[in-house]
């Protein structure tokens, strides 16, 4: 353990009668997101000072054949370095403590003349801008929200961040986990309700994106009532491909107690063969979506249509305890919908 010691230059507003806390709060603000990337970048400026002590000798008495603790890139010696002076730019490194820019010294191998930073070769950081640090925390807030939004909120904590920062992030932590394998494993070894549903992706070469297929398991709730957090895990996902290439990696998964689907026959039917007894469910949102569907493609009125969803998805919607309370149900909602409630037509 190195010990390397630093002196803060701090220019404070006087404390007069004009000075208020909200100036010093501010200033302590400006501290939290400045000084721990000044304070990084002058560590590791100090510590390549003394690895080219260890490595090359002292500067004025140079010496030869001297251990290090990195390889050159060239000829992979790892002895008989020389000094080659310091970088003139700053080395920027976008990380998750900010913005760090970094003196990168350079060193010379006497074997094959190649020269460069040995901080960079110690660290896997050639090449790189972005430190995995932040990487991950990108691909974890991507994970929940757009990438714009997850940018958004990393630059409000005080990263570096972009839309197509986040993008990129998610896709070299996916590289990182997929490893040698063509596939990922799922998130949970299993779980008491299984959601299948299809979105579209930002993917391939169509304009409006490939279908993208997931398998989402539902393992509970928490929080305080009305801001309720459903704890989910990703079971299987699919991009430009059927519902039947989704079987291969549901094939381990225990039963569920509950599948909840769309709809749609490709999923019913890989639910059946998959857990064959297992109850299936169908989504209330896309029941009414169904209907209102079904509505247009059988030429209904628009008004018609969307009145009657709304009078269905009401009905599918409300409470019933038992038969007497399901007919109280309905006589309530008839009260309720009767001005708005879409009548029948024979051309209906």
């Amino acid at each position: 353990m190195t010990l390397v010691t630093l002196s803060l230059t701090l220019d404070a507003p006087a404390l007069d009668g004009s000075s208020a806390w909200s100036t010093f709060e501010s200033l302590a603000v400006r501290m939290s997101r400045d000084v721990p990337a000044a304070v990084l970048a002058t560590t590791l400026e100090e510590l390549q000072v003394e690895l080219l002590d260890r490595v090359c000798g002292p500067k004025w008495a140079p010496m030869r054949g001297l251990p290090a603790p990195f390889a050159c890139p060239g000829c992979g010696a790892s002895s008989d370095f020389a000094r080659k002076g310091w970088r003139t730019r700053a080395r920027r490194f976008d990380t998750s403590a900010g913005v760090i820019n970094v003196r990168l010294a350079h060193v010379g191998c006497r074997r094959c003349s190649k020269v460069f930073a040995p901080l960079l070769i110690m660290w896997g950081l050639s090449g790189k801008r972005r430190t995995d640090r932040l990487t991950l925390d990108l691909a974890d807030l991507a994970a929940q929200m757009s990438f714009a939004r997850a940018a958004k909120v990393a630059v409000g904590f005080g990263r570096q961040a972009s839309a197509g920062g986040a993008h990129g992030a998610v896709a070299e932590v996916a590289g990182m986990l997929r490893g040698n394998t063509a596939s990922l494993g799922p998130g949970a070894q299993s779980a008491p309700v299984v959601i299948l549903d299809g979105t579209r992706v930002r993917a391939g070469t169509n304009r409006l994106g490939t279908q993208a297929n997931l398998a989402i398991g539902l393992h509970g709730r928490s929080g305080p009532r009305r801001r309720r957090r459903a704890h989910t895990s990703l079971l299987g996902v699919t991009v430009g491909q059927e519902w039947t290439a989704m079987a291969s990696q549901l094939t381990g998964l225990p039963a569920p107690a509950l599948v909840v689907v769309d709809g749609e026959p490709a999923i019913t039917v890989l639910a059946q063969r998959l857990w064959p007894g297992v109850a299936l469910q169908r989504c209330w949102w896309h029941l009414g979506r169904g209907f209102r569907w079904a509505l247009y493609a059988d030429k209904a009125s628009p008004k018609w249509a969307t009145d009657a969803r709304d009078h269905a998805r009401d009905l599918s919607a409300f409470p019933c305890r038992g038969v007497g309370h399901r007919r109280g149900a309905l006589r309530l909602r008839r009260v309720r919908h009767r001005s708005r409630r879409p009548r029948l037509s024979r051309h209906h």
